[in-house]
């Protein structure tokens, strides 16, 4: 570990708890812009049977979030849901975000007709991020 001194009265940032505060900052705004695009995305999608919405809720879980879902045909919620991928990212000094994805048969159709996923992105566009001042050692 490399020592570092400074003049002039300054003191050293505390890497450790600056980069733990960076890591609570992102990890909310990822769950929070999550939300917002998980229903952004969703809002558009037509519900029949519910699969192609509930190939959103794993997502919509890890956003603390709700999808409303009333099928009008008989419920294939449960296809929704397991044929999706739907988790959140949050590495410290890797990358943060989420990923989804769905091989539920039809979910292409829908999202060439309704472009649910541009609509999610467009949802999160005006999110904005303050990250955390650095944290300096106690001590002089």
């Amino acid at each position: 570990m490399t020592k570092v001194s400074f003049k002039n009265g300054l003191r050293p940032i505390d890497i450790k708890a600056t980069t733990d505060e960076i890591h609570k900052v992102m990890t909310a705004f990822v769950i929070d812009t999550l939300g917002i695009f998980v229903t952004g995305s969703t809002d558009p999608i037509p519900v029949w049977s519910g699969a192609a919405r509930a190939s959103f809720l794993k997502l919509a879980q890890q956003a603390k979030t709700t999808i409303e879902i009333s099928p009008v045909a008989p419920s294939r919620i449960p296809l929704g849901m397991l044929t999706s991928v739907g988790d959140v990212i949050a590495n410290p000094g890797k990358g943060y975000g989420w990923i989804w994805s769905s091989s539920l048969a039809h979910i292409g159709i829908v999202e060439d007709r309704v472009a649910f996923v541009e609509a999610g992105k467009k949802a999160i566009e005006r999110q904005e991020l303050e990250l955390p001042e650095p944290i300096f050692t106690k001590g002089k």
